[in-house]
């Protein structure tokens, strides 16, 4: 079959061979089923004998077509047990299905091997970060892993997509790699600066991936994103981005926030005027800097009270297994217990433990001192201009570090 690609529709599922992801395998499919005896067919044949089997390996899930052959056949012995010689058939069709996957198995492995060698070279490097970063001994075995997720994104084949989108682009003085509509677009939005340049940090674009939750594929794996200074413009999640959402309704409250809210900013800001995206920004940064503030004022004495409140368990544990130790002694060391977590149950500290626990505390400490976003304006509005989607759109989710080129409908694509 050679470098034949096999095309089909894919909706996204979880990426899965037999009983185990692929996400933490050395080798993306699992052990043999025991029957290794070698078919007679060629892969091409097997392919056209069970093209829903092979399909389901592209897919990464062949366990679902497995299961189903199971029982199919579990409900047909059971229904019409048959004559003697129509088990002999129904044994040897079930040996052959069986010694099927396993050839279609090693096919695709094979074929997923020389598929990753035609890459351009200029990419390699970023299939072999990606490998050591979700721990894949192999690189190959983690191309094999990926493919699944460009096909059910509809990438038939994706070596020919890489090598034929994904350009070296140059943005203020930078070179990286992206696809050639984003390089393109990012020429326009170099156009917007004329005699200083915005402070735009750090910026990534193409990264062969999956989303982080790895239920589908990442645009960065197309090239179609670029996130600027991830450090100071985190992604939120849906339940961080309720936990601030929680924090400002309080400060409102109290008098000392904004009335807007993270999750209600849901416009599209590729159909705003400037003046309107430039509001947008601006109740971006005014959210900021409250969120700043409070962490400020109340982030500090929580990690006080917390770390007292450890010393005084600590004490009265060494205290109740000295067995010598006057009581009085450890009703105090109680008592300072449950004063300091009467102290902790203000709806300060709750709402600061609620993100810490949310985020954890480095993440939390971040935007206490560099805030949710600090894109200059400059940059958001020429990336606006150049019809770029912003990543604080989103509804479930906020990433102001975020911008994608937009996609057509029928694609079901992962932003992150």
């Amino acid at each position: 079959m050679g470098q034949q690609r096999i095309c089909g529709v894919l909706s996204p599922e979880k990426c899965e061979i037999d009983n185990g992801t692929l996400c933490r395998s050395a080798s993306p499919l699992p052990g043999p089923t025991g029957l290794e005896a070698k078919c007679d067919l060629t892969p091409s044949q097997l392919i056209r004998r069970y093209p829903g089997l092979w399909e389901s390996i592209l897919r990464g899930n062949p366990g679902v077509e497995v299961a189903n052959y199971v029982y199919s056949e579990s409900v047909s012995m059971a229904l019409h047990p048959g004559s003697f010689r129509n088990k002999q058939v129904r044994i040897q069709e079930a040996r052959d299905f069986w010694r099927a996957l396993e050839s279609l198995k090693r096919y695709y492995v094979d074929m997923c091997w020389r598929e990753y060698e035609c890459i351009n070279d200029s990419l390699k490097h970023f299939f072999n970060a990606m490998a050591k970063e979700k721990k894949f001994d192999d690189v190959h075995a983690y191309y094999a892993w990926l493919r699944t997720f460009y096909y059910r994104w509809g990438v038939r084949d994706p070596v020919d997509e890489l090598n034929s989108n994904i350009v070296q682009g140059m943005f203020l003085g930078r070179t990286y790699f992206a696809h050639r509509v984003l390089v393109d677009a990012m020429k326009e939005v170099e156009g917007e600066f004329d005699v200083s340049n915005p402070d735009m940090g750090d910026f990534g674009t193409f990264c062969p991936r999956p989303t982080n939750d790895h239920t589908a594929l990442s645009l960065h794996a197309l090239g179609r994103a670029i996130d600027f200074s991830p450090e100071t413009n985190p992604q939120l999640d849906g339940e961080s981005a309720r936990i601030i959402d929680e924090i400002l309704a309080f400060l409102q409250r109290k008098g000392m926030g904004p009335s807007c809210r993270i999750g209600s900013q849901r416009e599209n800001i590729c159909d705003m005027a400037d003046r309107a995206v430039e509001d947008r920004y601006s109740k971006m940064k005014e959210m900021s800097g409250a969120l700043q503030s409070f962490l400020i004022t109340w982030l500090s004495n929580w990690d006080q009270l917390c770390g007292k409140k450890q010393q005084y368990e600590k004490l009265v544990a060494g205290l109740v297994r000295n067995k010598k130790t006057d009581p009085i002694d450890i009703d105090r060391g109680r008592e300072e217990i449950y004063e300091i977590s009467k102290e902790l149950e203000r709806e300060e500290y709750r709402l600061v433990a609620k993100l810490v626990a949310a985020i954890g505390p480095t993440n939390v400490r971040r935007i206490r001192d560099k805030g949710i976003i600090t894109i200059d304006l400059r940059l958001f509005t020429a990336m606006h201009r150049a019809h770029f989607t912003s990543g604080i759109e989103w509804k479930e989710q906020k990433d102001t570090m975020h911008f994608e080129i937009p996609l057509p409908k029928a694609r079901d694509v992962g932003r992150r």
